[in-house]
């Protein structure tokens, strides 16, 4: 695409070619659970990273939604926590343990959102599959302490990827491995 100049009075101005940057992206995870039971507190999933959550290295992004699709049919309450580090804590069904205060700081915690599913649920039946849609933008619950949008993240200076890990807030089963994808609806800020 090239530049256009236009003269009018004697004033040259120029239009600039349009940019090809995205504004934003939706992430679609896919982790992979316990195929079975997860107890309260243990881990859903192991600490996976989320390549390009923000546009440049050490650049910064906002989260505006989250949406979760049970492909199981069940809701299943649980935390997402999002970091600039890559910390493992534990593999799907794992006693969740961010272990001392140096290891929770050395994974740079960015955030976190607790998901109910009581707040905002759309059950998508059909004949061959049970999946339950959940997507949440801002304050959906009565409880204050979840669900608060948008969650402003930043990747290291080296980087353009975040962590994220999962914790189960209720004890639950999931039918196959694959029976959770998480959408990440973001913002590109710079």
């Amino acid at each position: 695409m090239s530049e256009l100049t236009i003269t009018h009075n004697g004033v040259a101005q120029t239009a600039k070619a349009g940019s090809n940057l995205k504004k934003g992206v939706i992430k679609r995870i896919t982790p992979t659970v316990l195929a079975g039971n997860t107890a309260v507190d243990d881990t859903v999933f192991a600490t996976i990273e989320i390549p390009n959550a923000v546009r440049e290295k050490g650049g910064v992004s906002v989260i505006h939604a989250i949406t979760l699709l049970s492909y199981d049919g069940e809701g299943h309450d649980l935390s997402l926590i999002f970091m600039g580090e890559n910390l493992s804590l534990g593999n799907a069904g794992d006693a969740f343990d961010i272990g001392s205060k140096s290891n929770s700081k050395s994974g740079k915690i960015l955030g976190a959102v607790k998901i109910d599913w009581t707040d905002a649920q759309v059950n998508a039946k059909s004949s061959a599959t049970d999946t339950l849609i959940f997507t949440t933008s801002g304050f959906t619950g009565v409880g204050a302490d979840r669900n608060m949008f948008p969650l402003m993240i930043q990747a290291e200076p080296d980087s353009t990827s975040i962590f994220m890990t999962g914790i189960a807030v209720e004890a639950f089963d999931f039918a196959a491995v694959d029976d959770l994808e998480i959408l990440l609806h973001i913002e590109y800020l710079d």
